[in-house]
């Protein structure tokens, strides 16, 4: 078992359907990870959203609220406040097709929802659904507006959001070609054969989007390199460019886990922060035998293979905390095809002489208040993306915006390396923070991009923090992951291996003299690099966690998926043919509140119970209209017992009653003389009584 998110779940409806489902996505198709669900009483979002909730311990927590347009977003925006280590993400319900300002309202919603809240909507156009989603009979019996097959896709969306907890930035997109990028298999159809249908043609537009974000995409089938190579450059359909938009490629009859192990190692990247895309289910299974950490993606065929398509696959989802798109993103692929020539040029050169060929130069600036926010951007950007290199994994992943850099910078030196060399320019691929105290460097934070590894340029950036600190030595606590090797060689090189282990933390100390580290760049040996990947033993579940064992890509699967459960559904189904069975249950459930002795947790309210408050006399938990006509905002018994108050402290015949009354009233926040008597809440008696004294 990978881990388990806490998960606080609440909708504007009733969301009793969702119940069974949401745990039968974990249970049936997603056996490496778990969620514990706390659902939120029907009716109680309101109450609940603009409230602190407790955090846990491992840092995965999330709220998820399933919203009907409406005026929420006062409340949205005091979870987050109130909440900022939780993960917010609204997933929009669809309101009922008459809803005539349901598009307006939902546009409004998507332009100002809070900056940390991430809204998920358009489940209908994804999956192909039809227009059929809305059950007006049980959306007025029982305020749960949507048809079985609706709910299924909220239930999905669901298992969908809280799996964004367990993802990490994907940067490399690993392709099959037939039957994948197009229809057919050119060895045998040949290219007049060949098909791009929709379904590719919106796949291929998808990774041009993915391309122009940073992300690198790379081929690997079997097939002759000719053939591929004549639909790329002949067909008149293709989209995707051999030349400009693939950074490398091995098409060959290998096994195509040897050949991804070796693109990956070409590239130095680890294999999950790649996805495998396959339509053969055999060579599916074959990679994730092979490359276990690897997620992969069984692409269906036609007719199953729709537009949207990669909108369906759950291991493309970003991580929460994600962070804008940068220069050196756009970059990216121009980047790795340089270094990848970089390699080539140095096979046959001696290390030493190759760094010097390659005419490398390394400038190293300090963030302040006019460093342009691009570059904070990208350094924030950094510190989620970086993994081989990185320092403290765990601290660094809680830099996501530049505010919080903002902040650090008021207490320590932040440090960035831009690196370029006769191939191009890298932009900028490291960052360091320092603080020094009692003659000693502290650095909490040290990462450097994979992509300019070897180079000696985490070597300058640790002579640089030397040199501008008048201290004696530098402090480096390391915290040992599956991923990070290449910095812990590095460390244990430089240190002769005399860093200090804790037992209980496992974090590594290093302590080096700065002036050890002055002349380090010139005269520093090369680190080989190694990729780390976590033994077969560390993993419970072959590829991705969190993504589903089944495929659920289209409307027919994910109805197919849910069909064991629909057949022990029975709860609805008397309420959907005649109108007089809403009459029939709405008599039965007042006659259920009336026998449930726990007055604070109702069984059952009436419809409009998203405009409810509590009741203004303290300790009372009784819920009334936000619209109430209540002239003290009370519930029928506490207002009667105001006004029996009220009567007391005006006309009572003793002088201790009349006190008791007037304290009790001044407690509850009612002044004495100046409130009128309540016309909503009226007790004939008193009425009566009062009349006639008045008369």
């Amino acid at each position: 078992m990978v881990g388990t998110v806490d998960v606080l779940v609440g909708a504007t409806f009733a969301a009793d359907a969702l119940h069974a489902r949401v745990p039968f996505v974990f249970q049936t198709a997603l056996p490496s990870v778990s969620a514990t669900l706390q659902w939120m009483p029907y009716g109680q979002w309101r109450a609940l959203l603009p409230r602190p909730h407790a955090q846990t311990t491992n840092g995965r927590c999330m709220t998820l609220l399933f919203l009907r347009t409406c005026d929420a977003l006062a409340l949205l925006t005091s979870h987050v406040a109130l909440n900022p280590s939780r993960h917010l993400v609204v997933v929009l319900c669809p309101s009922p097709p008459d809803a005539s300002a349901s598009t307006t309202d939902d546009e409004y919603l998507r332009a100002h929802m809070p900056a940390n809240a991430a809204l998920v909507s358009d489940l209908r156009a994804v999956y192909g659904a039809s227009d059929d989603f809305y059950n007006a009979t049980l959306d007025l019996a029982m305020h749960n507006p949507y048809s079985p097959w609706m709910n299924n896709l909220l239930a999905l969306q669901a298992a969908r959001q809280i799996c964004r907890v367990f993802r990490r930035p994907k940067k490399v997109l690993i392709l099959d070609c037939d039957h994948t990028l197009w229809s057919g298999a050119i060895a045998e159809d040949g290219l007049a054969q060949i098909e791009i249908t929709a379904a590719h043609a919106a796949f291929q537009i998808f990774l041009l989007e993915q391309y122009a974000s940073g992300t690198l995409l790379c081929l690997c089938s079997k097939n002759i390199p000719a053939d591929v190579q004549a639909v790329f450059e002949r067909h008149p359909d293709m989209h995707l460019d051999l030349d400009t938009h693939i950074v490398s490629s091995r098409i060959n009859h290998e096994l195509k886990g040897d050949n991804i192990a070796a693109m990956l190692h070409e590239l130095s990247l680890s294999m999950d922060s790649a996805v495998f895309f396959d339509d053969n289910a055999l060579e599916c299974a074959a990679v994730r035998a092979s490359c276990p950490s690897l997620a992969v993606v069984h692409v269906p065929l036609l007719p199953k293979l729709t537009p949207n398509f990669a909108a369906t696959v759950w291991a493309l989802d970003a991580n929460f905390g994600a962070v804008v798109t940068t220069a050196e993103d756009k970059a990216r692929t121009a980047m790795y095809k340089r270094q990848l020539q970089a390699k080539d040029f140095g096979q046959d050169n001696d290390t030493t002489n190759v760094l010097a060929a390659l005419g490398m130069h390394v400038e190293m600036q300090t963030m302040t208040s006019a460093t342009p926010r691009a570059t904070l951007e990208r350094i924030a950007q950094l510190c989620q993306r970086t993994n081989q290199f990185n320092l403290q994994t765990t601290a660094t992943r809680a830099y996501t915006s530049v505010e919080q850099l903002y902040a650090l910078a008021s207490t320590a030196t932040i440090l960035y390396v831009s690196v370029t060399d006769k191939y191009g320019h890298y932009g900028l691929v490291g960052v360091a923070v320092s603080r020094c105290t009692d003659r000693t460097v502290h650095i909490p934070l040290l990462l450097l991009s994979c992509r300019v590894l070897n180079r000696r340029v985490e070597h300058a950036m640790l002579q640089r923090i030397a040199v501008d600190n008048p201290c004696k030595r530098l402090r480096l606590l390391l915290e040992p992951t599956i991923r990070n090797a290449p910095i812990r060689m590095f460390l244990t090189q430089l240190t002769n291996g005399t860093g200090i282990e804790d037992l209980e933390t496992r974090h590594v100390l290093y302590e080096i003299e700065c002036d050890d580290v002055c002349g380090i760049y010139d005269e520093a040996p090369i680190v080989q690099q190694t990729l780390a990947a976590p033994p077969a033993s560390a993993v419970e579940c072959a590829g991705e966690p969190g993504c589903p064992t089944v495929a659920l890509h289209c409307l027919d699967d994910v109805t197919a998926f849910f069909a064991p459960l629909e057949k022990a559904d029975t709860s609805s189904s008397v309420l959907e043919t005649q109108a007089a069975n809403v009459a029939k249950f709405r008599r039965l459930q007042r006659e259920a509140v009336k026998r449930h002795v726990e007055h604070d947790t109702p069984i059952w309210t009436t419809n409009n119970v998203t405009e409810r408050q509590r009741c203004r006399q303290p300790a009372c938990v009784q819920e009334i209209p936000l619209t109430t006509q209540c002239l003290f905002r009370r519930c029928r018994t506490c207002c009667y017992q105001t006004q029996k108050l009220l009567e007391r402290a005006t006309t009572g015949v003793h002088p201790q009653a009349r006190a008791a009354a007037s304290a009790h009233l001044r407690a509850a926040g009612v002044e004495v003389g100046t409130a009128p008597y309540c016309t909503m809440h009226v007790n004939p008696r008193r009425a009566a009584k009062r009349s006639a004294t008045a008369e």
